[in-house]
């Protein structure tokens, strides 16, 4: 099977706009994401959402505590979606691109241009090198019309596909990828705890390949119909189990909520355990609420908890200078999960205020010994040197993309 190379000179153009509210920062410390699919809306018969509908699915979301969110597409009514949510408060807006041919295409960057303003970053494509929709090529081509925006960008794919491609992870910015337990029929849907423990191993999978990345889950969704064991009780235990999880590396799983609202059009979306696709909400096609709403709006409202000391860059339990050596060795560098190394204040940016948090943490515990003093030099000389060794990435994908979950971990080409 042969491979074809993503171009090294598209990296250039994945480099985002950097400020401490990003959209990377949101994802990796606020657990308020939600994927939005709204009411009303059937692309088999081109029933589109009217604004009306979709903001009023909009703002039951925001009253119910989520400040960030997602969405599938831009073609149709849905263009409209992300100047709605901004103009409801919604803090971050990641627009989704779907297509399944260049006319479709052709109107989401149409519908991207008109509407940029409103979008603080884009996911392009959704599970279309794993079912065929399109090749590498094509992928390629429409993530560098949608990185010039200069916003943050990624794409989607099944769990499986990273494997047979771990070099699909460095496309973007980040990484989002679905890992969707109801379609491994290896394990026990009536085992919510179990099924949610199976999307974090592959998770930690995931994330081993590019440790450095900031990789984050964007679909492990549980039905309420369709199975005996899709309840509304065993949602709110599968996703209490994921938010409770922690990775190898003893930090919480980064993962977006939803879909928002029962899709009863997808009736063809069929696993081993039978058709579930229409009921993955967290509230009905009517816009009732499910119980996961009021049962988790303590723990979806939060931010991700911090498991280590402020100013302990090295993670070893200690404030010393040994903090300060990684503090130091980072200085000038932008990393792409907030709070990774010397980032202290979670901005991404490791700075003179990241020195702070450490100098004021090692003086709490350390009075006796003097605390390093950098120069202003110094500062601006290992700046230098961190842009210097920033890394470029680039990444090969088969030729023949089309893939099926035979397991999460294990795929196999059609």
């Amino acid at each position: 099977m042969r491979s074809l190379l993503f171009a090294a000179a598209l990296v250039l153009a994945f480099a985002a706009v950097q400020s401490p509210a990003d959209v990377l920062t949101s994802l990796a410390t606020e657990r308020s994401w939600i994927g939005y699919s709204p009411r009303n809306y059937n692309p088999n018969i081109n029933q589109q959402p009217s604004e009306a509908s979709m903001r009023a699915d909009l703002q039951v979301l925001y009253d119910a505590g989520w400040r960030n969110v997602f969405n599938y597409t831009l073609d149709g009514s849905q263009r409209d979606f992300p100047r709605i949510a901004k103009e409801l408060g919604f803090k971050q807006v990641l627009a989704g691109v779907f297509y399944f041919d260049d006319g479709q295409l052709a109107r989401e960057k149409s519908a991207a241009q008109a509407e940029d303003q409103y979008i603080d970053g884009y996911i392009v494509g959704n599970e279309g090198l794993a079912f065929g929709r399109y090749g590498p090529d094509g992928l390629l081509n429409a993530m560098e019309f949608f990185a010039g925006f200069g916003k943050p960008i990624t794409t989607t794919e099944v769990g499986g596909l990273y494997l047979v491609a771990p070099p699909l992870a460095d496309a973007g910015n980040f990484v989002t990828v679905n890992i969707q337990p109801w379609f491994d029929s290896e394990l026990d849907p009536s085992d919510p705890v179990g099924m949610a423990q199976a999307v974090v191993d592959e998770y930690n999978v995931i994330k081993a390949l590019r440790p450095d990345r900031l990789v984050v889950i964007k679909e492990a969704w549980w039905p309420t119909d369709g199975h005996p064991a899709a309840t509304e009780a065993n949602q709110v235990a599968f996703w209490q189990a994921l938010a409770n999880s922690r990775d190898a590396s003893g930090d919480p799983v980064l993962f977006l909520w939803g879909e928002s609202h029962d899709q009863p059009w997808k009736t063809g979306e069929v696993g081993p355990f039978g058709s579930l696709g229409p009921d993955w909400g967290f509230y009905e096609s009517n816009g009732a609420e499910k119980r996961i709403v009021d049962a988790l709006a303590d723990v979806y409202t939060a931010d991700y908890p911090v498991n280590f000391l402020a100013g302990d860059y090295d993670r070893d339990g200690v404030i010393d200078a040994n903090d300060y050596a990684v503090w130091s060795g980072g200085f000038g560098e932008t990393v792409d999960i907030a709070g990774r190394g010397a980032d202290g204040n979670f901005d991404r940016v490791i700075d003179a205020a990241d020195y702070t948090i450490w100098r004021d943490a090692f003086d709490l515990n350390s009075t006796a010994i003097t605390t390093p003093e950098p120069s202003a030099g110094a500062m601006a000389g290992l700046a230098v040197v961190a842009a210097y060794f920033r890394r470029s990435r680039s990444f090969s994908m088969p030729c023949d993309s089309r893939i099926r979950y035979a397991h999460p971990l294990r795929v196999v080409p059609i």
